[in-house]
């Protein structure tokens, strides 16, 4: 008779209400949270291997930062559980955090122009929270850009934030979506996240992806395409305005010094769009 591994039924004293994302580094749970019976997510993380512990160090510079953090755009971590032996350390970790009810812009439909914009607006006094805190995302994307039933944007995944000019490591799998300065090792800055940011908003507002990154990390520098002749999201898709379409190619330049200089200039940039409009 086959043997079934049974599934946890609780984690650090928290009910398991259901396991909704599994991979080789972490598992995700929806969990109940023991004192207050709220639902809230946990990544867990079991140690094998000296790279698992680097993640569990992730998980609680990921705490730390959060502890800073007020916009309501920026989900919240809660609490670090750990498990240790006397002999060999740590063992396992899960971070508590917020779960956000809603949905990922990546996996939402073409959307209409005008809700896209809301939405990236309210991201943006996020991200510009998080500058003020002299931290960089560093990895922001469709994926990690959440939407909730009421329409509130909500931003996730700090795993890779770092503070302002440090070097990131590069990531073994780079997506198009890091800026220039994540995917060539350089000093990340309030750009590194306006340039992730305008692609993400690229890619919300027709659906394709913008091209560059890929190309800048394999060293093929002559693919590299100048700005002008990528397609402005108008000429994808007519029924974007044309101030929001010469908004998001301002931020998704490839030179970091001709993006806008920080998100504040991004945040006037759609309140004059919403005065034209």
């Amino acid at each position: 008779m086959p043997v079934v591994a049974m599934k946890p039924k609780e984690i650090f004293g928290h009910e398991i209400v259901s396991l909704i994302n599994e991979n080789a580094k972490a598992k995700l749970y929806v969990v109940c949270e023991a004192d207050c019976g709220q639902l809230r997510l946990m990544k867990h993380i079991v140690r094998k291997t000296d790279a698992d512990l680097a993640q569990i160090e992730c998980l609680k510079h990921e705490l730390e930062l959060n502890k800073s953090l007020r916009s309501p755009v920026l989900r919240k971590s809660l609490d670090l559980k750990i498990n240790k032996k006397l002999i060999g350390g740590i063992t396992e970790a899960g971070l508590l955090m917020e779960l956000v009810d809603g949905e990922s812009i990546g996996s939402m439909p073409l959307l209409d122009p005008l809700k896209v914009m809301d939405i990236f607006e309210q991201l943006a006094r996020g991200i510009a929270s998080l500058h003020q805190q002299r931290h960089i995302h560093c990895d922001i994307s469709p994926q990690h850009i959440m939407v909730c039933s009421d329409g509130q944007a909500r931003l996730i995944d700090f795993a890779i934030a770092a503070p302002t000019n440090s070097i990131v490591p590069k990531p073994n799998v780079v997506h198009d979506f890091f800026g220039p300065e994540v995917a060539r090792s350089k000093p990340v800055v309030p750009q590194t996240d306006i340039y992730s940011f305008g692609v993400s908003l690229y890619w919300a507002l027709t659906h394709k992806r913008f091209p560059n990154i890929k190309y800048l990390v394999q060293g093929n520098w002559d693919r590299l395409q100048d700005d002008s002749e990528v397609p402005s999201p108008f000429q994808l898709n007519p029924a974007v305005p044309e101030p929001l379409s010469k908004l998001t190619m301002w931020c998704a330049k490839l030179a970091l010094g001709s993006r806008p200089k920080d998100m504040a200039t991004v945040i006037a940039g759609f309140e004059k769009i919403r005065e034209r409009l």
